[in-house]
């Protein structure tokens, strides 16, 4: 029987590209470095680890992507390794079986949609490039079908002046995804992405953000349904390099019968970074006495003259608030309805 741990004493592919041999090389000395997460790991604590390393597993094939409003550039070189939080993010890096490259230089006013169905185990790349003044929208969408297993890395990239859109859907694929994503900001870049999840059996995204430009923005917005016995954690790390920088968080989750949801969040200013207005914000909703809600928003200040601010809640449907809507002729059931809706609308809305 082959699982997930044992792929990793196989040799890491053979790369057409030098350069890209070269950063598969770097990725998988990172990882035998970190090694697997543990439950002793903080930001790993509750996710079952030896499950998800002891699944047995056929090898890892290709996705099937498609793109349509914009054409698909050559391989890459300058990949990212993976992001801090996550060793399974320079696996990825090491071992991906295929790589979907998008080298945007020139403004589309459409937006730009991949599709791919996830095969039952992969190893799923998504490089995109926005070059110094251009403006795109992306929709990436996960079709659903049953995965046993996959682990995505979206490495994105924007020079100067220079504007990206980023929207998430993964509903109803099942099984297990770890998912991370990666953006470097240059001077006066814009960075935007909208998620949705519902339908994961166990699901983790793992997001990393650099601030390397002074006047770049990012708004990094989620909204997830989480059922049955699902379980999902989203970490985010944002880095502020330089000053004069703005990032917005808002996430919300909505929880029924068993589900486990946990929201860990970290704003790091460095030094000399001053005028940064950075802010995070994780509401849960719990629609069951059993679901379970972990908020961990945290801010890491080593500069001056910043504007910094997390906030988390955690609460049940108010009784007055039902029985306000009720008055107005809905059903207990189609009150709840409308009012869990507002309580995600304000993420949807982006979306």
């Amino acid at each position: 029987m082959t699982t997930l741990a044992d792929l990793v004493q196989q040799p890491i592919p053979k790369d057409e590209q030098s350069d890209r041999q070269s950063v598969r090389v770097q990725a998988k000395a990172q990882f035998d470095h970190l090694g697997f997460p543990t439950s002793k790991w903080e930001n790993w604590k509750y996710v079952d680890i030896d499950s998800l390393l002891s699944q047995s597993i056929g090898g890892f094939k290709p996705s099937t992507v498609t793109v349509t409003g914009y054409d698909v550039g050559s391989s890459m070189s300058d990949l990212a390794l993976g992001c801090d939080t996550s060793p399974f993010s320079y696996l990825n890096t090491a071992y991906f079986t295929d790589s979907t490259d998008l080298i945007i230089d020139q403004t589309v006013d459409q937006p730009i949609v991949i599709e791919y169905q996830p095969s039952q185990w992969c190893y799923s790349r998504f490089n995109i490039r926005v070059a110094k003044g251009v403006s795109a929208t992306i929709f990436l969408r996960s079709l659903p079908e049953q995965v046993g297993f996959e682990n995505r890395f979206i490495d994105i990239a924007l020079a100067e002046h220079a504007s990206l859109s980023l929207i998430q859907s993964d509903v109803g694929i099942g099984g297990h995804q770890l998912s991370s994503l990666m953006v470097s900001l240059q001077e006066s870049s814009q960075f935007d992405t909208n998620a949705y999840v519902n339908g994961l059996l166990l699901g983790r995204r793992d997001t990393q953000v650099d601030f390397y430009g002074e006047n770049a923005t990012a708004a990094l917005r989620g909204v997830g349904l989480h059922r049955d016995q699902q379980q999902y954690f989203n970490h985010l790390t944002i880095n502020h390099h330089v000053g004069n920088c703005n990032c917005e968080q808002q996430f919300k989750t909505i929880l029924t019968d068993k589900a486990i949801a946990e929201f860990s969040g970290l704003v790091f200013v460095e030094k000399k970074a001053h005028g940064t207005d950075s802010s995070q914000l994780n509401e849960t909703l719990l629609l069951s006495d059993y679901a379970r809600a972990l908020s961990r928003p945290q801010l890491r200040i080593d500069a001056d003259d910043v504007e910094c601010a997390h906030g988390a809640t955690v609460g049940q449907l108010n009784p007055e608030e039902i029985f306000y809507v009720r008055s107005r002729g809905l059903t207990e059931y189609a009150a709840k309805q409308l009012l869990t809706y507002g309580f995600g609308e304000a993420v949807l809305n982006h979306i």
